[in-house]
């Protein structure tokens, strides 16, 4: 069994998990999303704000979220089903590590 964390607990009380269920919250992950979306609200402040800012963002999140977890995780290491070259197989996980996707 999974020991909880203070993060479980709070979603305990809150109605959100069930205490009973398996399902736990990994504070990894959701620091990595919540970080994320704080750093994105500093676009609103007019003199942080940059077209191209916003452009490197939406491209990083189709490099590394699309490519880099669809692709280089759950295609090629989680059940190894897609043959793919070993140059190509090192470069798709090398765009899922920086989305906490280091080995299956």
């Amino acid at each position: 069994m999974q020991s909880s964390t203070i993060i479980d607990r709070l979603f305990w009380r809150l109605g959100v998990l069930n205490p009973a269920s398996p399902v736990r919250v990994h504070p990894r992950i959701l620091g990595g999303i919540v970080g994320y979306h704080l750093l994105a609200l500093l676009a609103c402040i007019p003199w942080l704000y940059s077209g191209s800012g916003l452009a490197w963002s939406v491209a990083g999140l189709y490099l590394f979220g699309t490519l880099g977890i669809n692709i280089g995780y759950h295609r090629l290491l989680a059940p190894a089903v897609l043959p793919a070259r070993a140059g190509w197989s090192m470069l798709c996980r090398s765009w899922g590590r920086p989305a906490g996707r280091v080995r299956p």
